[in-house]
């Protein structure tokens, strides 16, 4: 799945890149990038602050790149302007909403136009917008997908369930398991988590289900496997 929605950015990208002398007809406001002393950045749109901070290899919030960080739940939206940070910078950023994003909680940013120096895939919260990594009391449902599917099998909003999966998800290296040592055929999913105040972002975990031992498995960023409760075992035996 994680595959899949980087290939999907990478698309995107290219095909925003190959479109930009099509879309220079189209007039869009501009909107001023300005730079903070924190190496962040801030842009005002209609009024309201976004920010993101430069060079922040922790930051919980990117989009489409892969690893421990929330995303668009239904990716980009209509663009809604250009932006840029006037002087000596000549790199001219399109301004895009996220889908189904109504109140507004956050903005995607890419160059208008080619450059070398790779793609930016951060994206812009709302000044009053603070996002954490996945917790029990910030996650309002679980979406389960099989691999190499588009629409999920079952959902779950369990509490229970879901602080249950969080626990394995971070526990220690000293606590992960070697699937070899599990036999049987692995059934393979994601796990779709959906934030409870921003529902605009989802998180995703991948997962497995060896019926054989009737046991469930997540992995974490660094690739380890993770021995999931008995009640996650009896819910993905049932897709």
């Amino acid at each position: 799945m994680k595959i899949k929605l980087l290939f999907s950015i990478l698309t995107l990208s290219l095909c925003l890149t190959l479109t930009a002398g099509c879309r220079h007809g189209k007039s869009y406001p501009y909107y001023q990038i300005e730079e903070l002393s924190d190496d962040g950045r801030v842009i005002t749109i209609d009024g309201i602050q976004y920010r993101r901070k430069d060079f922040n290899e922790n930051e919980p919030v990117i989009y489409y790149n892969g690893g421990d960080v929330w995303t668009l739940a239904d990716g980009l939206g209509e663009q809604i302007g250009v932006g840029g940070s006037g002087g000596d910078s000549k790199i001219q950023y399109d301004i895009y909403e996220a889908a189904g994003d109504t109140e507004r909680t956050v903005f995607y940013l890419t160059p208008h136009d080619f450059y070398f120096g790779g793609r930016d895939p951060r994206l812009w919260l709302r000044e009053d917008v603070s996002i954490e990594l996945p917790a029990a009391e910030t996650v309002s449902r679980i979406e389960v997908l099989l691999e190499e599917e588009d629409e999920a099998r079952m959902q779950t909003e369990d509490s229970a369930l879901i602080a249950d999966l969080l626990d394995a998800y971070k526990r220690s290296s000293e606590q992960s398991v070697k699937l070899s040592q599990y036999g049987g055929k692995r059934m393979r999913c994601s796990l779709i988590l959906y934030h409870a105040e921003y529902p605009v972002f989802s998180y995703e975990i991948e997962c497995c289900y060896i019926k054989e031992q009737e046991a469930a498995f997540c992995r974490n960023d660094a690739l380890e496997w993770f021995l999931l409760s008995e009640k996650w075992a009896k819910l993905l035996g049932k897709v």
